[in-house]
């Protein structure tokens, strides 16, 4: 678990350098974890791509992420992102913001989740899977 946290706080690092706000992650990952529990509860691949932000290219992919999980799981992450959205709103504070979103991470580490992010030039993707 040491060098998933590890891990955890080398992402946490990377997403500032980068300039990225901790308030636009966590809604990143809002947004796939509901895109998640949409397509985990409808088989409808066409209603699934029309009401998620999931694309073609990444549906397979998210698919199979959606379906290491059990539906409480997501939920309950779903609700601590909002949870942590909250708690960045309330601060203005830069440092108080990016510590929350630390808490996130290693929050999900100490679960066996862990988030993978993919740093592009418009912006970054994000991933999830189950440690064990």
């Amino acid at each position: 678990s040491g060098k998933n946290t590890e891990k955890a706080l080398k992402i946490l690092n990377e997403i500032h350098d980068r300039g990225n706000e901790p308030s636009r992650v966590l809604t990143a990952l809002i947004q796939y974890f509901r895109d998640m529990l949409i397509l985990k509860s409808c088989s409808d691949k066409d209603l699934v791509l029309s009401m998620t932000g999931i694309n073609e290219e990444i549906f397979d992919k998210i698919k199979e992420q959606s379906e290491k999980f059990n539906t409480q799981t997501l939920i309950y992450f779903a609700d601590r992102l909002s949870y942590h959205f909250g708690k960045l709103k309330e601060n203005t504070n830069k440092e108080l913001k990016s510590k929350h979103l630390k808490n996130l991470l290693l929050e999900a580490n100490s679960m066996d989740v862990e988030f993978e992010f993919s740093f592009e030039e418009d912006g970054f993707m994000i991933y999830v899977k189950q440690i064990n």
